[in-house]
């Protein structure tokens, strides 16, 4: 299953999760958000 959420949606996002900590009590709240995309591969015995 793949998500894909622009830079605008992120940044809503983590503005609601800060909003919503507040809300809940918490005196400062931070959240950070990273987009990145990785690969790998796996090697055994020699063989890919």
């Amino acid at each position: 299953m793949t998500h894909t959420l622009d830079a605008a949606k992120l940044t809503d996002r983590v503005a609601a999760l800060v909003e919503a900590a507040k809300r809940a009590g918490a005196d400062a709240a931070d959240a950070v958000a990273v987009r990145g995309r990785s690969a790998g591969v796996s090697v055994r015995l020699g063989e890919v």
